[in-house]
């Protein structure tokens, strides 16, 4: 998931330069789903007892 969300941080800086605002909307879109999922499965995770 981290190297997804990396990807789309360096497409989101290269739709930056280019002239296509929907493809920039879309990047950035998919960007803050990414990370709101990595968020929400760390808040998970973090709640899960520690057993070993």
């Amino acid at each position: 998931m981290r190297d997804r969300i990396a990807l789309l941080e360096s497409e989101l800086i290269n739709a930056a330069g280019s002239k296509g605002k929907s493809n920039l909307l879309n990047v950035g879109h998919q960007l803050r789903s990414q990370k709101a999922r990595l968020e929400r499965l760390e808040q998970c995770i973090a709640w899960m007892p520690k057993r070993l």
